[in-house]
């Protein structure tokens, strides 16, 4: 064998170990890829599931709090303890920081008033729960507080609001705002 094939045979072999290298090389870097992207999809999903549950967590406790301070609320009123009542409502929405919650509980405290006769601390309250969130019932309950007032100009500017804020996602928010639409009409001497 002479030495020129030697050297053609040893460098075809050290080609081929270095295209093996090579092919190592890169299975091994696909392989860390791969590794890192189940990891950071694990690691999203956790998140998310975290996520989840915080949420659900933070629902739930909401539901509580609004459940059983009515229940509560309501207690007091049927016992004549009306002012108790408020002044339970009060206590729970300075306990909390949810907007949500205060949201409902300061809707609560004025039907509290408003079942009472109470029409101007009723609005009062309110526009309270309006100016930490804005939804149809909030505009409507302004409105009927209004009407029951006797100023049907405002009743009617909240009636509208109220069809602006309409859900249109859910189911009977076509009668909705066909019943806001009724309202205003009402109010404004349209339908008598």
């Amino acid at each position: 064998m002479s030495i020129r094939h030697g050297l053609k045979k040893l460098t075809h072999k050290l080609k081929k170990r270095h295209v093996q290298k090579k092919w190592r090389i890169i299975i091994v870097i696909i392989i860390i890829l791969l590794i890192g992207v189940a990891a950071s999809g694990w690691i999203y999903l956790y998140i998310q599931k975290s996520n989840a549950n915080r949420i659900t967590s933070i629902e739930t406790k909401r539901k509580n709090t609004i459940n059983q301070t009515a229940d509560k609320a309501q207690q007091l009123v049927k016992s004549g303890q009306q002012s108790q009542a408020i002044a339970y409502i009060d206590k729970i929405i300075q306990t909390t920081d949810d907007i949500q919650t205060k949201a409902i509980l300061l809707l609560n405290k004025a039907t509290t008033y408003y079942n009472n006769g109470k029409y101007d601390e009723a609005l009062t309250a309110a526009k309270a729960s309006e100016a930490l969130e804005r939804n149809d019932n909030i505009e409507k309950f302004i409105a009927s507080i209004y009407a029951i007032r006797g100023d049907n100009q405002n009743a009617i500017k909240y009636y509208k609001k109220a069809i602006t804020l309409v859900d249109k996602s859910q189911p009977l928010s076509g009668s909705d705002i066909q019943d806001y639409k009724n309202k205003i009409d009402r109010l404004s001497g349209a339908k008598k």
